[in-house]
């Protein structure tokens, strides 16, 4: 009688045939013969039929062949042929099969893990993520090096993130973290517009009895905030209709035309996008809460929905960082951000920048300014030394940076030089009263002062002590001169070393993913611990050509985002209109974010 590991490879077996081969021998579906169970050789050939009738009849799906492979880490490592079927089939086993099963054989690689590196088919991922494949667990990679440190670098495990992002394959990278619920602050930033757009949405509908509509749902994610909640923050009359807002006057904004000033929400802003892979019908309210009041609705819902994006936090393991955990910063943005966009004096809410508004609220600004003896001179034609332009600079970023944090949060100021360090700073007299203490002198030790005055103290101790970064940290270099420190290319050296130490405690590097926004805006938003962007200030040729090479260099511009404008230059030229430069400020600041956010991602067609 013909072996049943060969009929079940040909895809030949029946269940008469296997009815008589466990009367035989009841244990011998699951044997092993010539290093393979009946199960993985159906496997190995793609036999879809054969693969349903052994499990039908009891074949165990995480039986292991003579090397400890189960069926699935086999079909996700061999199988190219009808991959998504095979391990379709292997998954909708009963019991299910385990997911992360690995050994030694394949490196302690996940079957996940093996598709990435292997066949990378994007619906295999999908359904490995969607059976709750683990996106944290790490392999053992061989170590095959023969120096000490690079046998310590070789030993580390690696996640199935960190295996995505090595294959540079957008539609990998893409549909993993799609399906793994949007690992990233772009969903964040999603969520919270969604509850923005529903306050504004709820202002501009008067209804009977002088209630706005609390049951007019619109799609499957549908925040409600509190009326009193509302009020406080937009300082509004609830009976009021704001359907006659005053239109914004007319402002030469470079790059920003007038029907984009703050208002009403237009027509196209009135529709709610749900996150990424969220399928569920809209919440309808139960009888049971029909005897709520329009208040006690909109609060219960709003409890929900923030809870909602905090358990979204904590999967995206956003929860990193301790600020996103905070029961006042998320709702404080969404509340700020409703005030940003029915503010006329600014047009820093309307719907091009209010979503990069929020982007920019999840970063914490750190401003490290050039105090170097070269400050102190004059550009030609100025009435002020090139430090005075630079304190007018910094008090704009700041405005701009804080306008939707908590009030108790503020851009951090360091200085090349000057060795106090100032937190959480608001107030622009209070920026100018720091600024107009220092006296610039000294050299540009641009590299050794960003290493022991922000990284050590901000992120490298943080991280020895096991505890958690406040936010993402964007670092605004600005400077009028090139480097001086005693050791050469001391300033890419640091900024290098800072990246390193943030994958090795599993920040992620880069890793943003474009995300349409509410308003229709792609945000590509990084994922990245620690962003650097670096500015000029004067017109110091040294500092020119130093500024070139990080922009154009092989490594360099991977490592620092560059401004061709120069600050003070600008500054001078848009001094006069206060809302095109704090666009151009936004823009400015943005830089860095959206770069390394889209940095070798081509969105799926």
């Amino acid at each position: 009688m013909t072996s049943i590991h060969i009929l079940a490879r040909q895809g030949t077996l029946t269940a008469s045939q296997l009815d008589e081969y466990r009367i035989r021998e009841p244990e011998i579906i699951d044997s092993v013969s010539n290093g393979l169970t009946p199960l993985i050789e159906a496997v190995l050939q793609s036999r879809i039929d054969t693969i349903k009738l052994l499990l039908r009849y009891g074949a165990n799906v995480d039986a292991v062949d003579a090397n400890g492979r189960t069926a699935l880490s086999v079909a996700a490592e061999k199988v190219w042929r009808n991959q998504p079927a095979v391990i379709g089939t292997l998954l909708n086993a009963t019991p299910k099969p385990k997911v992360d099963a690995t050994c030694e054989a394949v490196h302690g690689n996940t079957p996940l893990m093996l598709v990435i590196q292997q066949s990378r088919n994007l619906d295999v991922i999908r359904q490995l993520v969607d059976a709750g494949a683990s996106l944290i667990a790490e392999n053992r990679p061989p170590i095959q090096e023969k120096s000490i440190r690079k046998k310590r670098e070789a030993g580390r495990g690696r996640t199935v993130s960190q295996l995505a992002e090595a294959t540079k394959d957008p539609d990998v990278i893409y549909t993993l973290r799609k399906n793994a619920g949007g690992v990233g602050l772009a969903d964040v930033v999603t969520m919270i517009m969604n509850v923005v757009l529903f306050i504004l949405e709820l202002l501009n509908h008067p209804l009977e009895n002088g209630h706005r509509l609390l049951n007019e749902w619109f799609g499957g994610w549908n925040p409600r905030v509190p009326a009193r909640r509302v009020q406080e923050c937009i300082g509004s009359n609830p009976e009021q209709d704001h359907s006659s807002h005053a239109p914004t006057p007319d402002v030469a904004v470079p790059g920003v035309s007038s029907d984009t000033a703050p208002g009403p929400c237009p027509e196209q802003e009135q529709i709610l996008l749900p996150p990424a892979g969220n399928d569920n019908p809209p919440d309808i309210p139960t009888e049971s809460s029909s005897n709520l009041s329009p208040e006690q609705l909109t609060q219960l819902e709003t409890d929900k929905k923030f809870e909602e994006i905090k358990a979204h936090v904590t999967k995206a393991k956003l929860n990193e960082y301790f600020s996103l955990e905070d029961d006042n910063f998320l709702p404080t943005i969404a509340e700020k951000a409703v005030r940003l966009r029915q503010d006329g004096s600014t047009l820093l809410g309307n719907k091009t920048n209010l979503p990069k508004m929020i982007d920019l609220a999840m970063f914490k600004p750190v401003i490290y300014c050039d105090d170097s003896g070269s400050m102190r001179h004059s550009e030609p034609g100025s009435d002020g030394t090139r430090f005075d332009r630079l304190i007018s600079v910094v008090q704009r970023v700041a405005r701009v940076t804080t306008k939707l944090v908590p009030d108790d949060m503020g851009i951090d100021l360091r200085f090349i030089n000057y060795t106090e360090s100032h937190d959480n700073l608001r107030e622009e007299e209070d920026i100018r009263h720091v600024m107009e203490r220092i006296g610039p002198c000294g050299r540009t030790l641009l590299g050794t002062g960003l290493e022991t005055k922000i990284l050590k103290p901000m992120i490298y101790d943080v991280l020895e002590k096991g505890e958690r970064l406040e936010r993402p940290v964007l670092v605004t270099i600005i400077t009028d001169g090139c480097p001086t420190d005693k050791k050469q290319n001391k300033f890419q050296t640091v900024i290098k070393e800072c990246k390193s130490r943030l994958e090795e405690n599993e920040y992620p590097e880069y890793g943003g993913i474009p995300e349409s926004s509410p308003l229709g805006i792609l945000l590509s938003i990084t994922d990245a611990a620690a962003v650097f962007q670096i500015s000029q200030v004067g017109s110091d040729n040294d500092a020119t050509e130093f500024l070139n090479m990080l922009m154009n260099g092989n490594e360099e511009k991977d490592l620092v985002y560059c401004t061709s404008e120069h600050l003070d230059t600008m500054y001078e030229k848009m001094r006069d209109n206060e809302k095109g430069l704090e666009v151009w400020l936004l823009e400015h600041l943005m830089g860095p974010i959206l770069r390394w956010g889209e940095k070798d991602f081509v969105h799926p067609p």
